[in-house]
């Protein structure tokens, strides 16, 4: 886990990372010593200063990583409060792109950050990827959008509660939904069941 949200007696979300460094990163000063040795062949110099820039660099962009991670969690945790104060449910439709944009950096670079990422929330630990998806405008709520994960997340809910003798089709699942004010084709229904490893009604059916 790299990320934590944590609930606040106020209300409010702290976050913060779980794998800070123990000590900052630096370049040790013996070899801008070596540099300003005047015995240093120009060979040797060229060397180490190709070292130096790229050792400089490297730790440039683990400390850049780590403050894009922060304002990423920042950005969920204020994006996806309905999720923090009430569960998976409640995720709200966001992308990639709304999360770049409102950290002021590529789309390309929140995909290399949120890669194999994983955050620790008052619901359990979840991967960064999963506050990412597209939305489904829902009446319900106040008619704010919910994320597809929201809809996969009750869909679950839905298959769980069934009357296992007599499970539901995936008709009945896009009607239940659509009567809950979100709707959901019956194919889409069924990709989402599919992707959760969920069989079909007939193979759920008990006899």
């Amino acid at each position: 886990v790299e990320l934590e949200i944590v609930r606040q007696i106020d209300g409010e979300y702290l976050v913060r990372l779980t794998r800070e460094q123990p000590m900052r990163l630096g370049v040790s000063s013996r070899y801008a010593d070596l540099l300003r040795d005047p015995a240093l062949s120009a060979e040797d110099r060229a060397y180490l200063e190709e070292k130096l820039a790229a050792a400089r660099e490297l730790i440039k962009g683990l400390e850049k990583r780590k403050s894009t991670l922060l304002r990423l969690g920042e950005v969920i945790a204020v994006h996806q409060k309905d999720f923090l104060d009430r569960g998976p449910e409640f995720l709200h439709g966001f992308t990639m792109k709304q999360a770049a944009d409102a950290i002021g950096v590529h789309e390309t670079t929140v995909s290399r950050a949120v890669d194999g990422k994983y955050v620790a929330t008052p619901h359990g630990v979840f991967k960064l990827k999963y506050f990412f998806s597209g939305a489904y405008s829902s009446t319900a709520g106040g008619g704010s959008d919910i994320s597809a994960n929201a809809v996969k997340e009750r869909l679950r809910e839905l298959i769980r509660r069934e009357d296992p003798h007599s499970p539901l089709s995936d008709e009945k699942l896009s009607e239940l939904l659509s009567a809950e004010g979100v709707s959901v084709a019956r194919r889409t229904v069924a990709k989402y069941r599919e992707a959760m490893n969920i069989p079909s009604a007939g193979k759920r059916k008990k006899y």
